[in-house]
């Protein structure tokens, strides 16, 4: 308020001097002048009228500026100050359309520093998370994951699949992260990309229901030839469910593919003709149209159900209080039984049904009720929600008791009394990263996974958990993906690990490692066999050459000692261990800098320090130090990189994790077999 009322006094200062002067100037011309005032005494007068006229409304004019500026900054002050009393937890909990994560604010905010994420939580906006305590995003989080670790590591890693590809691209644009645009445009290169997917039109690839390769391929083979290129006009739960909002988007429009999924089934038609609606219904004739089931509570795979020759004017129906209906059996006012109908408001009414054997084929062996396993008002079975270890998955009840000897079927049989939590979801306390596969096994009895032995390990576990015998028994199968998990159990190194997931990471670590024929295998990890000091030197010492590996929030580190750890008493305490091979790593880092190795500086060789006391210690000033003191298995850590090993160039002492002190989520050493 001080700077306006300033600038507008200087201002308005200046004119008037200005105009004082002109008036002076004019008085004093007057002295030299004859007779009394004439008309250029008046001219003078209205001159001069004018000028202070003109003074008044400039000063109205800066007037009011000033009081916009008043105001300009008071809003700034007041946001400033709101800023200034916002602060974000250093991690942050996100719920993504129902998937959860969490992440550092540090990668939201500096992995893509123009993004609208950076932009979310740069403490400009009053953001409140939820209940509990996640940040709701209403987008689709299947692939978040990839955009986090994109965001983390600055490296983008997808399975070679167009969909996913298409979805992530999709929510990259949403999102606003151009580094990662710029990355999946990229020509893709297989020797220098870090992009591991497929720019390809898929077929349907716009479909969040048909998402397998095998179902797409199994569409493909039932349509007409040269039927290719579809793309997306109505989704129920983009658009709304009522009828009329299905016909505007989808009359007039040529042939078309229906696809339904009611609870964990799949299926839907095809017709050759333009859907059309009236207040009467019709019957329209149509010669090469079919219904199909990809998943169906029969278990049987993708199936055809062609239109009966007989039956080819009642193909389709037509009526603007329908949604796509498929084959009827009566007259036009009374009709008996429709092959497939989707109703008006179908999320919500019970009318949907089908009832095969109409007009279209029923498959031999198989009930009019074929599609869902109930003809009337089974459109939409009863749902499950779950937690598997923070992941978030519905499913049917049918589903989950389908395989009646396992554990899952057991706890939803009704013997046992199970009470949701709060947010509706039964908890299980298990890893829920590969929980998905699980599901899908039971949903259609096929078990399809990528050709991942850390993976295929991982689900291997998961089902002996569950006690699904049909996976067990699949993953043992010597021809599953080529090997056996048992004749081929650890193809690649450091496979135990749990915290270094990447097989790229693991084999660049294998690079650095002097070689050798032997096998690193897992010696310890704290989360599995306690935190202290003592449960590490126990599984630890004498065991020849050692990694170890530390995840710290994000950030992913360690180091290598080509010598033995060891711990004695007290007063024989065994202290520095010179050595010249020793050196850290970095694989994920806060500066986004790629796997980083630090040898060990030839001036100072104190590789390691051994105490009874200690966890993994390296460095003569402590270069690098996990340390356990509470006595609830909490661990922390501390770095300071320069004194025995050598700092990035350009890069600061807190190169690891951005800070001298830090939390250490897990971490494991590995030693070579014997």
């Amino acid at each position: 308020d001080n700077f306006a009322s300033d600038y507008q006094g200087c201002v308005c200062f200046e004119r008037t001097k200005q105009f004082a002067t002109v008036c002076a100037r004019n008085m004093n011309d007057e002295t030299h002048c004859e007779g009394s005032l004439g008309e250029e005494d008046q001219r003078k007068d209205q001159d001069l009228s004018e000028a202070l006229n003109q003074i008044e409304e400039a000063c109205k004019v800066f007037k009011r500026e000033a009081e916009k500026l008043r105001q300009e900054r008071e809003v700034v002050d007041a946001l400033s100050k709101k800023v200034e009393n916002f602060h974000f937890p250093s991690t942050v909990k996100l719920n993504v359309g129902g998937h959860i994560f969490e992440t550092s604010l540090q990668t939201l905010t500096k992995g893509a520093p123009n993004s609208m994420l950076a932009a979310m939580f740069s403490g400009k906006f009053d953001l409140k998370p939820a209940e509990d305590g996640a940040f709701f995003i209403d987008r689709d989080g299947t692939h978040f994951r990839f955009i986090l670790n994109f965001l983390r590591t600055g490296t983008l890693t997808l399975p070679e699949d167009a969909t996913v590809f298409e979805e992530v691209m999709k929510e990259a644009n949403f999102y606003q992260i151009q580094e990662l645009v710029d990355a999946l445009e990229r020509p893709y290169d297989p020797t220098q990309s870090p992009i591991l997917g497929l720019k390809v039109a898929e077929l349907f690839g716009e479909s969040m229901i048909v998402i397998t390769e095998e179902h797409r391929n199994a569409l493909r083979g039932f349509l007409p030839s040269g039927c290719e290129n579809w793309h997306l006009l109505f989704r129920a739960s983009r658009h709304g469910f009522k009828a009329q909002n299905f016909h505007s988007r989808c009359d007039n429009k040529g042939p078309t593919v229906t696809i339904v999924q009611s609870g964990d089934y799949i299926f839907g038609g095809f017709m050759e003709i333009s859907w059309a609606s009236g207040p009467v219904t019709t019957f329209v004739k149509s010669t090469q149209s079919f219904l199909f089931s990809l998943v169906n509570p029969s278990g049987v795979g993708p199936t055809k159900m062609p239109l009966m020759s007989q039956n080819q004017k009642s193909g389709m129906v037509g009526h603007s209080g329908y949604g796509p209906t498929f084959g009827i059996k009566g007259s036009l006012f009374f009709s008996i039984s429709r092959d497939l109908f989707i109703s008006n408001d179908a999320n919500t009414n019970t009318e949907s049904h089908s009832e095969l054997g109409t007009s279209y084929e029923c498959p031999r062996g198989q009930e009019s009720s074929f599609l869902t396993g109930a003809m009337n008002g089974g459109m939409y079975s009863s749902t499950v929600k779950l937690n598997v270890g923070g992941h978030y998955f519905t499913t049917s009840l049918q589903t989950l008791t389908k395989d009646p000897d396992s554990m899952l079927a057991a706890m939803f049989s009704g013997k046992f009394e199970m009470r949701p939590s709060e947010d509706g979801a039964f908890f299980i306390d298990r890893d829920g990263t590969h929980f998905r596969f699980i599901l899908n096994y039971l949903r259609t009895g096929k078990l399809t996974l990528p050709d991942e032995e850390t993976i295929l390990r991982e689900i291997e576990e998961e089902a002996d958990f569950y006690q699904i015998t049909g996976i067990i028994n699949e993953l043992k199968e010597p021809s599953f993906f080529g090997s056996s998990l048992q004749a081929n159990k650890f193809p690649e190194p450091f496979q135990e690990s749990k915290i270094l997931t990447s097989i790229e990471h693991c084999r660049v670590l294998q690079a650095w490692l002097p070689s050798s024929s032997r096998t690193w295998v897992l010696l310890y990890r704290a989360s599995r066999d306690g935190s202290s000091a003592e449960s590490f030197h126990s599984k630890c010492d004498n065991k020849g050459p050692t990694v170890t590996i530390v995840n710290s929030v994000n950030n992913i580190f360690g180091g290598f000692t080509d010598m033995p750890w060891m711990s004695v008493t007290f007063l024989g305490r065994v202290t520095w261990v010179t050595q010249s091979k020793a050196f850290l790593f970095s694989m994920v880092n806060p500066h986004g800098l790629g796997p980083t190795k630090m040898p060990i500086n030839k001036i100072h060789l104190k590789g390691f320090y051994c105490d009874s006391s200690l966890g993994p210690k390296f460095g003569g000033q402590r270069d690098l130090e996990i340390i356990s003191r509470d006595g609830e298995g909490n661990i922390s850590g501390f770095s300071h990189l320069g004194r025995s090993f050598d700092t990035p160039p350009g890069q600061q002492a807190t190169f690891l994790t951005g800070k001298k002190k830090f939390k250490v989520t897990d971490y494991e050493v590995f030693g070579l077999h014997e």
